[in-house]
């Protein structure tokens, strides 16, 4: 099943061949949720609010976790079906035009309850 339009497939080839959970879907529920909190701020919905703050915090700690790869200082293809994908592909730029950005500059040291936090001691959730 083509899940992206990096899922290519020409007959039964497969151009680029990904199994998993691609980064830049995952990015753009980061930015959906964060228009979901900004829109219900709007609204004067504050638990509206305060549920997609914590979605978001909760997602952009996950995708930090998961698709930062730390040792080329970039992210990942796709993560969770096999080993992470390491390849670099224009997919990932996705993320860069985004308002809201699930990633950080240090993306291992920040957790859920608290974004900002930095160092492995940062707060659990």
């Amino acid at each position: 099943m083509q899940l992206t339009w990096m899922a290519a497939k020409v007959g039964d080839w497969v151009v680029t061949p990904r199994r998993g959970k691609p980064a830049e879907i995952r990015a753009l529920w980061y930015n959906a949720i964060c228009i979901m909190e900004e829109l219900a701020a709007h609204l004067g919905d504050d638990a509206a609010r305060k549920r997609h703050n914590s979605m978001a915090a909760l997602t952009k700690w996950s995708f930090n976790r998961l698709f930062w790869y730390e040792g080329g200082s970039y992210l990942y293809d796709v993560v969770n079906g096999g080993p992470p994908d390491a390849s670099i592909r224009p997919n990932q730029t996705t993320e860069l035009g985004l308002s809201s950005q699930p990633f950080r500059s240090t993306p291992s040291h920040s957790s859920p309850g608290n974004p900002s936090a930095s160092g492995p001691r940062a707060r659990k959730v």
